[in-house]
């Protein structure tokens, strides 16, 4: 089962959202990590696809990086399912009864 692991609160360097927890699922890896630096992530609130720092703050893919993660299949699935639940639940932010995501 995934593993959501908190980090410490960051921005989103896209929206500004606060993002403080992550699971990264390692294809090498029979088990889900915490995150490391050079790791990806995507914004919950934006779908950003967003880079581990090694101090684990985060900063936005390069294009060169964001060409190559947009070409993996289980990245675009994961956009998808984070565009899926604001669908149902509301983005981020625009919840009016203040329910936290």
């Amino acid at each position: 089962m995934p593993k959501a692991y908190l980090t410490r609160p960051n921005l989103c360097p896209s929206c500004g959202a606060t993002l403080n927890a992550a699971g990264v699922a390692d294809p090498d890896a029979p088990t889900w990590r915490a995150p490391e630096g050079g790791d990806t992530t995507i914004c919950i609130a934006c779908a950003a696809v967003l880079v581990f720092q090694p101090d684990l703050s985060l900063r936005n893919a390069t294009p060169l990086e964001l060409a190559e993660l947009l070409a993996d299949p289980d990245v675009l699935r994961t956009i998808a399912a984070i565009r899926e639940g604001w669908q149902v639940l509301g983005r981020p932010g625009d919840n009016p009864r203040g329910r936290k995501h």
